[in-house]
């Protein structure tokens, strides 16, 4: 991460302009205003303007316009990626509107806990748990897809990309936590599926699930069945 903010700043990126940057790219590739500002620590202004700006004009973002005039801007330019060596990432793709509302809620839980040793991508994920925490790649939430390209099928770890980050404070027995994000689902089971597919790794280490939602509908609901893992 700290070798991308170097880059982005020799691409006349200040110092907190590439650290945002580099955070809204990986763990969402959508941002608003509001998000920006908070990680600044100050409140609506010029740094922002200053900031969308100039993202708009080097070619790295779009925007695009939403109910109520709500401006939402995609880090989509092949180039931000590229430097951030994730050539394949899939946020720099137009997401439909509910998805687009889960990855503006993924980087709102990354801003909340910034100071946090977040595993943004697949291979950081796959390397901290296979590495460091002697985990099996078989216990790994996986999904395997085959291409009509390829007659091998390739197996993805991961692929919500949702929010994980290691609690280092504990270095014997580091607490993983993992945020679920219920950018409003009508039922719980999206979580339960979330909970299935994670079910072998979480029996393997400390964690702590955090359910994320703009409504407590689920809250109790999710808490139980978090409960019982």
């Amino acid at each position: 991460m700290e070798e991308a903010i170097t880059i982005f700043r020799r691409l006349g990126y200040e110092a907190s302009e590439a650290t945002f940057l580099t955070l809204a790219a990986i763990h969402s590739g959508y941002f608003v205003r509001r998000q920006y500002a908070e990680f600044l620590g100050l409140g609506r202004g010029g740094n922002e303007q200053r900031f969308v700006e100039k993202l708009l004009q080097k070619g790295h973002a779009s925007f695009t316009r939403y109910h109520l005039n709500k401006v939402v801007y995609h880090i989509r330019a092949k180039s931000i990626y590229n430097r951030l060596g994730q050539t394949d990432n899939r946020n720099r793709r137009d997401k439909a509107p509910r998805t687009l509302k889960r990855k503006l809620m993924c980087l709102d839980f990354v801003l909340a806990h910034k100071g946090q040793r977040f595993l943004a991508t697949e291979s950081k994920k796959v390397a901290y748990f296979t590495a460091d925490r002697e985990i099996p790649l078989s216990d790994l939430p996986v999904r395997r897809y085959v291409s009509r390209e390829s007659s091998a099928p390739t197996d993805r770890y991961f692929v919500d990309k949702l929010p994980i980050f290691a609690d280092d404070s504990s270095p014997s027995a580091p607490v993983v936590h993992f945020a679920y994000v219920d950018e409003g689902a009508e039922t719980l089971q999206g979580f339960e599926t979330f909970l299935d597919q994670y079910r072998a790794l979480l029996s393997a280490i400390s964690f702590e699930i955090v359910y994320v939602a703009d409504r407590s509908t689920w809250f109790e609901k999710a808490a139980k069945l978090a409960a019982n893992m």
